[in-house]
């Protein structure tokens, strides 16, 4: 029993201190990259979106679209909608079943979920340069089998 507590604690020290570290590295680039979809009063689903769509490989359903952002697929439409009007996505029927509407960023779109993948890049260099030449190694060593284990993988991948 003793074991499971110090294996909790020690869990919830890493979680700590994980929660510490991202804050800290991705308050400044999140500010930077947040104000341009800001600028565009873009709303947090209408955000949420976006970033899915920019993770995507290929053009999205609005229905999974719907159910990743949590989303009625009506309001998932209308949220798309407005991102047409913006310019910011392209929607489609799908070649195979026309009742399915594919969705996918359009080149502004795309533009936009790059600055801020940019901006966050940009921490993470600052971050790396920062750091003695001994932990960079240590940091990649340690990165490495958690990323080729795959331990990062949504529940629900695209």
């Amino acid at each position: 029993m003793d074991a499971i507590i110090g294996q909790v604690a020690e869990r919830d020290d890493l979680v700590r201190l994980l929660e510490t570290f991202f804050r800290r590295l991705f308050t400044s680039a999140e500010t930077e990259a947040l104000d341009a979809l800001a600028s565009l009063e873009l709303s947090f689903t209408q955000i949420r979106i976006a970033m899915l769509l920019g993770c995507a490989g290929a053009p999205v359903p609005i229905s999974e679209i719907a159910s990743r952002v949590a989303l009625s697929v009506a309001a998932a439409g209308r949220a798309v909608e407005r991102m047409v009007e913006l310019g910011l996505v392209e929607r489609r029927e799908d070649r195979h079943d026309r009742r399915v509407r594919l969705v996918s960023l359009s080149d502004q779109g795309r533009a936009l979920v790059e600055e801020h993948f940019r901006a966050r890049r940009q921490a993470l260099l600052a971050f790396i340069d920062r750091l003695p030449e001994d932990d960079v190694r240590a940091f990649a060593a340690a990165l490495e089998p958690i990323l080729a284990g795959d331990y990062l993988r949504p529940a629900s991948v695209l």
